[in-house]
């Protein structure tokens, strides 16, 4: 094991799934004897005992989830966001407000490296320049950068047109940009600038026992999943989920959040059933197809599971998870335009009838299985610990 380092972590799990990923990162630098800690919101220190990380939380009224309500209250703050961007009124103003509450905890820590998710970059950028300490960007889903796909193709709503054109910026001030994404799934730009590097989907399944009747002889199930934080009308997508695969030899398993309605679902078919959590990787491993908004997080774990998908993109960055997995031979893609009961259960079928898809998927699975992204980015970040030092 190298030397031990002091190393703050940024996070917020106000915003779904750009966490997870750093929180892999966090416990694989912990259990090499590295020194962490983290500046988070309350839900994330309510779990850190499994990582035995303390965390230390913002003021009341302060924590990122408060920022975005306030935003989502006001229907005029989305129009005066696009009148002035050069200053968001969630990252900006959320970094304003929390900015002497974290520095006070880093010069008690005196961090040697600051690592941070995709919505506390402004924070990791002004505090890197503060205390003059490099920061590392920990990138959830596919990658954005210099010689990016067209962000036109790839996002849509206020990610398009707003929070990238921002992140893009902030992310120059990075010294490491970590990617979590596959270089086969998401092939890197010709011109990569050094300080990018891919290292694999960042995977951390919240441990769980398998619940019994996923155990049960039976037929193959079929996972649906809807975001973790909710969006508008895509309970839609699981109630013509459940009604196409009502007509399929399959069990089907819905997972929703406590955000989601159950009553705007409808009845549940009777080889379905509906639950608030249960451990994905455990339903994909008896899995013959997944059904979802195409998010980075739930793609990526079908591919490592060698499970076809349809895919349904719903927001932000979906659209160009979507068509990767469709390139990549994985996926069947219905847009959100042309999104009908109809088309849906056209997909379903075609997908659940044609093997080409699950082979496409399985390929997939045999090389991610092989490596170790966490090792990857645990060796990168402390790569840039060492020649920080000898700086």
């Amino acid at each position: 094991m190298g030397l031990k380092r002091r190393i703050l972590v940024l996070g917020s799990s106000a915003t779904g799934g750009d966490w997870p990923p750093v929180r892999c990162v966090a416990k694989g630098l912990h259990s090499r004897g590295h020194e962490l800690c983290c500046f988070a919101d309350s839900a994330i220190s309510a779990t850190s005992n499994a990582m035995d990380i303390p965390v230390v939380t913002p003021a009341t009224g302060r924590e990122m989830a408060a920022y975005f309500a306030r935003w989502g209250n006001d229907r005029r703050a989305e129009e005066s966001m696009l009148d002035c961007l050069e200053r968001n009124p969630i990252l900006t103003g959320w970094s304003d407000e929390v900015l002497p509450e974290a520095r006070e905890l880093a010069e008690q820590l005196q961090p040697e490296l600051i690592v941070s998710q995709l919505f506390c970059m402004e924070l990791a950028s002004r505090l890197s320049s503060q205390l003059r300490r490099p920061w590392c960007l920990v990138n959830p889903g596919v990658y954005f950068g210099p010689g990016a796909r067209d962000v036109d193709l790839d996002y849509v709503g206020l990610d398009q047109s707003y929070f990238f054109p921002l992140f893009s910026s902030l992310m120059q001030t990075a010294s490491l940009v970590l990617h979590g994404t596959d270089p086969v799934f998401d092939p890197p730009p010709p011109a990569l600038p050094p300080h990018h590097r891919y290292v694999g989907p960042l995977l951390d399944d919240t441990s769980a026992p398998c619940p019994a009747y996923l155990e049960q002889i039976g037929p193959p199930w079929v996972l649906v999943t809807l975001s973790t934080y909710p969006q508008r009308g895509e309970t839609a997508l699981a109630r013509s989920a459940l009604h196409a695969l009502s007509g399929h030899p399959v069990r089907v398993l819905l997972t929703i959040s406590e955000g989601h309605s159950r009553d705007e679902i409808g009845p549940i078919p009777g080889n379905a059933r509906i639950e608030l959590f249960v451990p994905h990787s455990e339903v994909l491993l008896r899995a013959c197809l997944s059904v979802s908004h195409a998010g980075h997080g739930i793609v990526a774990r079908s591919l490592y599971h060698g499970v076809p998908m349809v895919l349904v993109p719903w927001v932000g960055d979906q659209p160009g998870v979507a068509y990767r997995a469709a390139k990549a031979g994985a996926a069947e893609v219905v847009a959100r335009e042309d999104f009908t009961d109809e088309r849906l259960a056209e997909a379903i079928t075609k997908v659940l009838a044609n093997q080409s898809y699950g082979q496409s998927a399985a390929g997939f699975a045999r090389r991610l299985q092989s490596q170790n992204p966490v090792g990857a980015a645990c060796d990168l970040i402390e790569q840039t610990l060492a020649a920080v030092q000898h700086h």
